[in-house]
């Protein structure tokens, strides 16, 4: 159903310790553009997307190596925490404006390796309803109705390395 009303699929994107921003989150509307001197962030943003977009193309290991390492992605000053990007946007049939879909992408490192938690939230069915979700650790889907603690079921991904972007249609299937 058209509305006449030109489409956003990019609502928001938010990076907390990744590369020079603490926290930041820019809205988008139906034309944005990036302005501001030399180093305040916008190749840094522009990367977000990069990053993420790699990570469905190939792994998570082989697109954070890519993109210079985990110590190059990750804020180094003070007690930053892990990185974690949010993107909100109208990618799946169902989703609009007022409940756009949600992938967060969390990326920790400790002696064992990149430890990542993938959160999505999307609309199945048109109209209202509850949003339909999944979290992915390690090669655990679990597929989570209304809040995290109602899990319904869950899939066990291939391997460890695997985006849950890169199998969303499989895990979506489920």
């Amino acid at each position: 159903m058209s509305t006449g009303k030109p489409r956003t699929p990019l609502r928001s994107i938010q990076a907390k310790n990744y590369r020079s921003f603490v926290d930041v989150e820019v809205e988008f509307g139906s034309f944005s553009a990036f302005a501001g001197p030399n180093g305040s962030g916008k190749s840094n943003l522009l990367s977000v997307l990069q990053l993420v977009r790699d990570t469905a193309r190939t792994d998570i290991p082989t697109a954070v190596d890519q993109h210079g390492g985990y110590e190059q992605l990750h804020r180094a000053t003070g007690d930053a925490g892990p990185i974690e990007l949010t993107i909100k946007a109208e990618v799946t049939e169902n989703a609009s404006s007022g409940a756009p879909d949600e992938y967060i992408l969390t990326l920790d490192k400790d002696d064992a390796g990149i430890r990542r938690t993938e959160d999505f939230q999307y609309k199945r069915t048109a109209g209202r309803g509850r949003r339909l979700g999944f979290a992915l650790e390690g090669v655990d889907a679990v597929k989570v109705q209304g809040n995290r603690s109602n899990k319904t079921s869950s899939l066990t991904l291939t391997d460890a390395a695997s985006s849950g972007l890169g199998t969303f249609a499989r895990i979506n299937a489920h």
